[in-house]
């Protein structure tokens, strides 16, 4: 059987597949698939590609969500909203817009108690990949055009936030 294609309706029957655990995992597991992989890919194929593979996994997300969850959005207030109530539902981190200049396509967001990286030892290096490329995904959809996230601040640098800049490729 092979690889089906990236889509909601993919993602299967949850409320029927887990009526007693529900739609909520422990951020352990979480992390330990997550860390996991990325060793994996690292050790196959380097960091560079391997951050490669992370953006665009989470860019091809961030597409899928806001197409199925937030594409309603009104305008950069409404998705900004939209955004940081999906977040909070799914106990993925506190979003926060931090800037807009929605002529120029440029946005400055926060993400505090990230899913991927609050908590861990600091070490320098950022950690959100996958993250970079959920908020670029979003972005994109929204303003029909290719934006790019670049975290800039990270818990693991000892930013206690992670901080993302978003503009055109």
């Amino acid at each position: 059987m092979g690889q089906k294609e990236i889509r909601w309706e993919n993602l299967g029957e949850l409320g029927i597949g887990r009526p007693t655990l529900g739609l909520l995992t422990n951020v352990t597991a979480y992390r330990l698939m997550q860390f996991s992989l990325r060793h994996v890919l690292n050790s196959e194929f380097g960091k560079e590609k391997t951050d490669e593979f992370l953006y665009r996994a989470g860019e091809l997300a961030g597409r899928q969500i806001y197409e199925n969850l937030i594409k309603e959005a009104k305008d950069l207030t409404d998705l900004v909203t939209r955004v940081t109530s999906l977040f909070a539902d799914l106990n993925a981190g506190l979003f926060r817009a931090e800037r807009s200049d929605e002529e120029r396509k440029e946005f400055t967001v926060t993400v505090s108690e990230d899913l991927d990286c609050s908590g861990l030892p600091v070490d320098g290096e950022t950690k959100c990949v996958y993250d970079e490329g959920l908020i670029g995904g979003i972005l994109s959809e929204f303003l029909k055009t290719e934006i790019v996230a670049k975290e800039v601040d990270c818990w693991a640098t000892g930013a206690r936030i992670c901080r993302f800049e978003a503009k055109p490729r």
